[in-house]
């Protein structure tokens, strides 16, 4: 399974790039979960789990594996 922020209209770009690198091809596109509204991963996290039973992640930043790891917006300081 391939979750990934790239958006949905690059689908094509995305399995070929995959292809390239040797990625296992039957079912590609099926496997793969891309962006369509939404930087927020864990939709399409719930829905991997509904249907596979999820064995290892590989991420390259803590958001890969949840959302507890969104950073804080920091707000500007009121000035009194």
């Amino acid at each position: 399974i391939y979750l990934s922020n790239r958006q949905e209209k690059f689908i094509d770009g995305t399995v070929a790039a995959l292809q390239h690198l040797g990625m296992a091809e039957a079912g590609l596109k099926e496997r793969l979960f891309l962006s369509t509204t939404t930087s927020n991963k864990e939709p399409r996290r719930m829905a991997i789990r509904e249907k596979y039973q999820v064995k290892m992640l590989f991420g390259d930043n803590l958001r890969d594996f949840s959302e507890d790891y969104r950073a804080n917006v920091a707000m500007p300081r009121s000035v009194d």
